[in-house]
């Protein structure tokens, strides 16, 4: 969790640079003044690097979850949240959806609103469905 929380961190430390640059970035920025575990920036590393990689299509799949909410006014740390699970699902083979949408829950749990807990999982369980139903990902 702390990996994942610490991902967080990053993602919200990037979208509020002026000017933006990449998360790749804002973790390089961060480690500069952060000791962050070297178990724990091997994964910070590899979800960074799919976020600046992928971020169109993470979007689009968050995106396409959403009901009755906009993109724009999700909450930058539900955003995060969101994004990295997403992520994970998506692209690190390593990490089981199911364990990917538990994790977003208790991050959310911790760093997000009242509701967001509830609401990560519905968006997250959505984007899972849709990747088990078009077969990029197979159900356990």
């Amino acid at each position: 969790m702390r990996a994942r929380a610490w991902a967080v961190h990053v993602h919200y430390h990037w979208e509020s640079a002026v000017p933006a640059g990449t998360a790749s970035e804002a973790l390089a920025h961060m480690l500069e003044t952060r000791r962050i575990a070297p178990a724990r920036l091997s994964y910070l590393l590899a979800v960074t690097e799919l976020i600046d990689r992928h971020l169109k299509e993470i979007d689009r799949r968050i995106e396409a979850a959403l009901d009755n909410w906009s993109f724009g006014r999700l909450s930058r740390i539900d955003r995060a949240i969101l994004r990295i699970g997403t992520a994970e699902m998506l692209y690190l083979d390593d990490v089981p959806p199911k364990v990917a949408i538990r994790e977003a829950v208790r991050i959310a749990d911790a760093y997000g609103g009242l509701q967001s807990p509830r609401f990560v999982n519905g968006v997250l369980d959505g984007i899972y469905r849709d990747v088990v139903r078009v077969g990029e990902r197979e159900e356990p």
